[in-house]
């Protein structure tokens, strides 16, 4: 390897979520270092690849419903077999797959972020490919906590390949002030009402349905509070079915999704996680870096950046009961609220910079090619 870098992103590009925000700020960044030649491969046309066009950096987009595995290997092999790949960064276990057989053509290394526990966990087949993936066409491993590390160790994976590189935010993209009456106005949302909100896909491991039984309990004690829910995804209909079962459609609002979360996320009060596993989620590290008083489920590698009581509330995933309690204490408790958002803001600036996993994944990069 000279001393330039020649890394070549792969990602499906399907959706528009947590880890594809992360992978594209990790793009971004990579593309502005002066020895790193980016490249990028996606198997789908959608939000990130018009985002990673628009940043003018080098794309190739192979759409996966047009071809099938062995099809695509060929494409790509034939688009980058002249670019002396060092580096493929792949970001799923499809991706993986197909990047590492290249990789092992072309004599390159293979970097895996694992943002999640993923398919690993799926039908028996796709285990084994994760173990073909990891044992034989992958070099370095990522995880995005401690918790996910030590859930890839539960499942024989090598310990001396996995770093842990958390998640991290782009402090440059945060607005420093917004003008909220817009968004309530559009939302139909009072001054004097507060908001208690939460972003993330419409899925069952959100949790949702737990923060709306809270919601009831909230309402019977506080009838100035509406619930706003940012995202879209297959449980829209089932979640606001349950909500006029529970008699509070006039309280909630869905949104719907949102590829700039900022705006919305400026109106809330508090900021709700009520997921039943989470890696290192991006909605609440913009929650943190926009100074939002946090409350979340004690799962996953949350607890690795949410301190109970002093940056956030922790909270037991699967009850209503102890999240309408903690949301009932931060609306009594004006005090405390500002207390958990400042801590929230300060820990977000120190720890959780994009600078600093740029950094770690730039030197593992240079780790795996010496």
């Amino acid at each position: 390897m000279d001393s330039r870098l020649n890394v070549c992103h792969i990602i499906s590009g399907d959706l528009w979520a947590g880890a594809e925000v992360q992978a594209f700020s990790l793009i971004k960044e990579l593309s502005k270092i002066y020895y790193v030649n980016l490249n990028v491969i996606t198997f789908n046309n959608g939000i990130l690849s018009s985002k990673i066009l628009d940043s003018g950096i080098q794309l190739t987009v192979i759409e996966e419903k047009d071809t099938n595995l062995f099809a695509m290997i060929w494409r790509i092999y034939n688009v980058v077999k002249e670019r002396m790949i060092d580096i493929f960064h792949v970001h799923g276990f499809k991706e993986n797959l197909i990047g590492g057989i290249i990789a092992k053509i072309l004599s390159s290394r293979v970097v895996r972020t694992h943002h999640g526990k993923g398919m690993i966990e799926g039908s028996l087949l796709h285990y084994l490919i994760e173990k073909t993936n990891e044992k034989f066409l992958t070099n370095q491993l990522i995880s995005v906590s401690q918790d996910l590390k030590n859930f890839l160790l539960s499942k024989n994976f090598q310990e001396s390949k996995i770093a842990v590189v958390r998640n991290s935010i782009d402090l440059k993209k945060i607005p420093t002030a917004e003008n909220s009456i817009d968004v309530r106005n559009r939302l139909q949302i009072r001054d004097d009402v507060s908001v208690i909100g939460t972003i993330g896909r419409l899925v069952t491991v959100k949790g949702h349905k737990y923060l709306l039984e809270a919601a009831r309990a909230i309402i019977l004690k506080n009838n100035k509070v509406v619930f706003v829910f940012v995202g879209s995804g297959p449980l829209l209909d089932e979640l606001k079915e349950f909500t006029a079962s529970l008699g509070i459609e006039d309280y909630v609002r869905f949104t719907g999704f949102s590829d700039d979360p900022f705006p919305l996320l400026n109106i809330f009060d508090i900021f709700v996680l009520s997921s039943l596993y989470e890696g290192i989620p991006m909605a609440l590290l913009e929650a943190m870096s926009m100074g939002k008083p946090i409350i979340s489920t004690c799962v996953g590698g949350i607890p690795e950046i949410i301190k109970d009581g002093h940056n956030g509330i922790l909270i037991a995933p699967r009850d209503p009961k102890e999240l309408s309690d903690a949301c009932l204490m931060l609306l009594n408790d004006p005090h405390l609220s500002v207390t958990l958002a400042s801590n929230a803001k300060n820990d977000s600036e120190q720890l959780h910079s994009l600078r600093n996993s740029i950094s770690e994944t730039i030197n593992l990069y240079k780790e795996i090619c010496r």
